[in-house]
């Protein structure tokens, strides 16, 4: 009886994945009609074209992260926290923050990687403090006076 709040957090998951893959699957079935009908149209103009030489291209997921949310996202974080944090664990802060609690970690990486730069630049500017004794660098806000 033990685990009754392990296998309830698992059925949660479970249930939230099923329902994530439903998801996939409508969008999927979306995607193909968009194609099927886009390899029609194209045909009409050009009969002998090869379709299945077109590329996919690669694309980006969206996010909330674009640059001033996503530094706006930080510094409250950094002015709410009571210990300096990382970039990595402010990063993942802030996805959390705007409802993302497990992005890719390749995105995660990238934005931390990102931030670190940015936060470099605002230390310039006195907005934040690092503190280098630490690997890697935790951050901390300057608090403004008045």
């Amino acid at each position: 009886m033990a685990e009754l709040h392990v296998i309830t957090a698992l059925v949660e998951k479970y249930r939230v994945v099923c329902g994530q893959l439903a998801a996939c699957e409508c969008e999927q079935e979306r995607l193909e009609s968009q194609l099927h009908q886009l390899e029609a149209v194209i045909k009409m103009f050009r009969a002998n074209y090869d379709i299945p030489g077109i590329a996919p291209k690669k694309t980006l997921r969206r996010t909330f992260m674009r640059r001033n949310i996503f530094l706006r996202t930080v510094m409250d974080i950094l002015r709410e926290a009571s210990e300096p944090l990382s970039a990595f664990e402010l990063t993942r802060m802030a996805f959390e923050q705007q409802g993302d609690p497990n992005p890719e970690q390749s995105l995660l990486n990238r934005f931390a990687k990102a931030l670190s730069n940015t936060l470099i630049a605002q230390a310039s500017e006195g907005k934040v403090v690092s503190h280098e004794d630490v690997w890697p660098w935790k951050w901390s806000a300057v608090l403004q006076a008045g």
